[in-house]
């Protein structure tokens, strides 16, 4: 596991490329909520999660997997840690990117 985590890890930095943090902490947030809502929309097709959330289905298609991959006691701590990391990052003199990838550690380390 730890090796295909450093892969994550250099394949999100090539791609982010000298995009701050605090973007993608953004994204990631959003994320997070739309999982948190799916959840609770319960076990749906694609096409009545997305009426119900008001979002275009090929959106909750590619989301659904995330569903299947962490529980929802995780999302609503990734998303808590998250904001965590986010007023962190706003109100310290910490490195952002070091920041940034020790809050992606601590949320892709533990399994469903």
């Amino acid at each position: 596991i730890a090796g295909r985590r450093d892969q994550f890890f250099i394949a999100l930095k090539a791609r982010l490329g000298d995009e701050h943090p605090l973007s993608t902490v953004g994204l990631l947030a959003s994320q997070w909520r739309m999982l948190i809502q799916m959840s609770d929309v319960g076990n749906s097709s694609a096409s009545a999660m997305a009426a119900v959330l008001k979002k275009p289905e090929f959106i909750v298609k590619k989301n659904m997997v995330g569903l299947r991959h962490w529980s929802r006691k995780q999302m609503q701590e990734g998303l808590k840690s998250l904001a965590l990391a986010d007023q962190t990052l706003k109100d310290s003199t910490f490195d952002a990117e070091l920041l940034f990838v020790n809050y992606m550690s601590q949320t892709w380390s533990s399994p469903k």
